[in-house]
Order: structure tokens, then sequence, then C-alpha cells
């Protein structure tokens, strides 16, 4: 709802000749009804989320908001799993601390979605799921993991110049994680091939 009041409901018999008998079924669908994580329709209101598999409903197109701190580090895998309901369209979202969109492709039907992003610096990040029509009402699974630079490779953090990891000569395996970019150095004298 969109503001506390009072609202009305109409059952019309749209029809001159309509005679029907009719069960209206009313459920107001409070935050403690709704999910552990309710309110949380905002950025606001966002609810502080773990790592790791959180269950959660949309209720009436409405969007659930979490946050999450995180490093410049680390990157974040987030998806949207188990969608499980009537009209389930969702659309998952990731913002940074200044509530800018960090991703583009946002919107999916009935499918599991995931955004896996390097951070580009230390702060809060939220995290949007959003129930893109307002008869939306649908269950899922929210999977975060907060990639650290220990959970990615030897070499992370390396994502800079000055962050450049030394790499020997040898065949060395490594991670690319949410499109973050890897560096590497290694000293070579004038004459080497």
């Amino acid at each position: 709802l969109p503001e506390t009041g009072t609202y009305y409901v109409e059952v019309d018999g749209t029809f001159s000749q309509t005679t029907a008998n009719y069960t209206l079924d009313v459920d107001r669908v409070t935050p403690n009804e709704n999910d552990q994580f309710a309110p949380n329709d905002g950025f606001n209101s966002a609810a502080v989320i773990p790592e790791g598999f959180n269950d959660a409903q949309i209720v009436g197109g409405e969007s659930d908001f979490y946050q999450i701190d995180a490093n410049a580090t680390d990157a974040l895998s987030l998806e949207v799993i188990n969608i499980n309901g009537n009209d389930a369209n969702v659309a998952l979202r990731l913002y940074d601390s200044n509530r800018d969109t960090l991703n583009t492709d946002d919107t999916s039907v009935a499918q599991d979605l995931s955004i896996t992003r390097k951070l580009p610096e230390t702060g809060t990040y939220y995290v949007e799921v959003d129930g893109t029509f307002l008869q939306t009402t649908a269950n899922y699974t929210l999977d975060v993991d907060r990639v650290t630079p220990n959970e990615n490779d030897q070499f992370a953090p390396n994502d800079g110049f000055s962050s450049a990891a030394v790499i020997p000569e040898e065949f060395n395996d490594a991670r690319i994680v949410g499109g973050e970019s890897d560096f590497y150095q290694f000293d070579a004298n004038a004459t080497d091939g």
C-alpha cells in the first residue's frame, strides 16, 4: 500500500443481468506476516542481510531492499533462486552507497537471476529484489556471497597497478570475479624475450 489510510474494495456486477453469490477473501499482510526482513521496502529500511541463502517473500509487487557492507577488494555475488508464486516476475538490482545502480540487466520473467560484480569502493551496498508488476506475489531465496580476496585466488587483491602481484615464471592459476581486472608484475631485462 502506498500510504496509511482507509482503502475501499468494489465488487462490481459488470452487466445489468449479473446475479452471483461470491466470497470475498481479504488478507491484510502485515510486515510480521511477510518475511523476517520486512518492512524493507526502500533504501532507508533496507534489511541487513547475511551471506548465504536467505528466504523471503514479495507481496503485491513490492520491492525488497537489503544492505551489506563490503570492501573495495571484494566482489559481490548475488542470485535469486527458487522463485515460486503467481505472476513471479522479478528484477534483481545492485546499488552502490550513493544509491546508483551497478547493473543494467535487471529484469527477468520467472527465472533465476544473478549478478556478480567487483566492488568499486569500500562501503554499504544495496540489493533490490523487485516485484515488477503490482500483482507479483512470490517466495524466493536470495543467495548472497561476499567474495573476499582470500576466497578469490592466491594473487588477490591485485586489482590495480599499485597492488599488482609478483608473478613467477611458470603456469599460474587465477580467477576473475565480477568483471575485475587482475594485475601482475615481473622483472625482466632488455635482452629478454
